[in-house]
């Protein structure tokens, strides 16, 4: 019940009640769970979520690890729930302008969901387009554009052409473009 209200406060931006009730979620879980629960992990992830909302990223980093060792514990080395942590983590270091971590935990997610999922997966889709951005950030315009057109190429055949991920995947690839033939004069 705790955590259906975090999610409540959280849709309508009240970050601080969220963080409260997600806190209480936890507190909940971690008295009734075994300490490697899968539950426990996701509840852990709230947390981290939680407290990047309200721009605590240290501490999100944080609950991202407790889930992380949870996960590595508990699910196989290609387990779709894995990469979704390493994905959580890359966010977290680019919050916290670590954009090599971001980079290594953005890679251990698309070898995982690229061994999980078709050629064709929107999750694939989303780990192109976390690359891009990375690569963006580590000023590697190249594999920025590079992953940019993975990432619009798969989600302009499984998704309808006015779905936001499809005009926004193909504005920003049309930026990176042009940064890059800027940086190339």
């Amino acid at each position: 019940m705790y955590n259906n209200i975090a999610i409540t406060y959280g849709a309508i931006g009240e970050h601080q009640d969220r963080l409260e009730y997600d806190e209480k979620s936890l507190a909940i879980w971690k008295k009734i769970l075994p300490p490697e629960h899968p539950d426990l992990a996701r509840s852990y992830n709230n947390l981290a979520e939680a407290y990047g909302a309200i721009g605590e990223h240290h501490n999100r980093l944080k609950y991202n690890e407790k889930a992380l060792i949870i996960r590595e514990k508990i699910l196989s080395s290609d387990h779709p729930d894995l990469a979704v942590s390493y994905n959580n983590l890359a966010e977290t270091y680019g919050a916290l302008g670590e954009h090599q971590k971001r980079l290594d935990y953005n890679k251990k997610a698309l070898s995982i969901r690229e061994k999980a999922f078709s050629p064709e997966h929107p999750d694939l889709a989303l780990s192109f387009n976390n690359l891009a951005w990375t690569y963006h950030d580590l000023g590697d315009l190249n594999n920025a554009v590079n992953y940019m057109r993975k990432a619009v190429a798969i989600w302009e055949k499984t998704l309808p052409d006015t779905h936001p991920y499809v005009e926004e995947s193909k504005r920003d690839l049309a930026t990176l473009e042009e940064k890059l033939r800027k940086q190339k004069g």
